[in-house]
């Protein structure tokens, strides 16, 4: 627990106190516990993924198409009403 608390402390020098609480706040409501996960967090949320541009196909018509947006709904009603069905 000492190791635990040390490297809290450690965090919150680096971060500050109000990152730190922000990420154990996040971490508690993942149930995640202990420094390395309130580290994981404060990391992610410091380094962003860079945005990669969009695939460009060689066949530029193929450039244009649209997929249409998927329903969760219709999703999760589909695989209800086929559970039930069995």
């Amino acid at each position: 627990m000492a190791r635990q608390i040390r490297e809290l402390l450690a965090l919150v020098r680096q971060y500050g106190p109000e990152a730190v609480a922000a990420a154990l706040t996040k971490a508690q409501a993942a149930g995640a516990f202990g420094a390395d996960y309130i580290a994981n967090i404060l990391l992610q949320e410091r380094s962003p993924r860079e945005l990669q541009p969009p695939l460009r196909l060689k066949d530029s018509s193929l450039n244009e198409l649209a997929t249409d947006p998927l329903s969760l709904l219709e999703y999760d009603a589909f695989i209800l009403s086929d559970r039930s069905k069995s």
